[in-house]
């Protein structure tokens, strides 16, 4: 899968990525990372939504740009 995403989107300029709070969104980025790709993360909804909080938290944890 990454070797896909690297011949895919590497040479793109920065992609954006959804982050839920579910485990699909978190698994895609993961993957993006490790295949060097250059991307961001974004996540819809109010500071309360628990999708934004989950967010918040997984980006302080991997740094990832949000």
């Amino acid at each position: 899968m990454t070797d896909t995403l690297r011949r895919r989107l590497a040479d793109r300029p920065q992609i954006w990525a959804d982050l839920t709070g579910g485990w699909d969104s978190r698994f895609l980025a993961m993957l993006l990372e490790r295949a060097g790709v250059d991307f961001v993360v974004d996540t819809v909804g109010g500071d309360a939504h628990p999708d934004v909080r989950i967010a918040r938290s997984i980006v302080r944890r991997t740094g990832w740009q949000h």
